[in-house]
């Protein structure tokens, strides 16, 4: 293994310990809510009226609508 290699190995290795105890401090609802911006944006890249609509409406549902909607799909299961 080359220097270069072991090196990027090892700050791939220090990024993972410090990534992970970041990524632990958020909630499900702070995720959620990371996506819904994430699908705003993209919605708003789109240019067919209808569709942009149907995007924003799927893209604005609150997190405890869409935990509802999670426990009426387990529930069906």
């Amino acid at each position: 293994m080359e220097t270069s290699e072991k090196a990027t190995r090892g700050w791939r290795l220090v990024a993972s310990f410090l990534l992970v105890p970041a990524l632990a401090a958020c909630t499900s609802q702070d995720v959620y809510r990371t996506g819904q911006s994430w699908q705003t944006n993209e919605c708003n890249k789109i240019y067919d009226t209808q569709e942009h609509k149907r995007c924003l409406a799927s893209a604005s549902m609150s997190y405890e609508e869409y935990q509802r909607q999670q426990a009426a799909l387990r529930a069906g299961k």
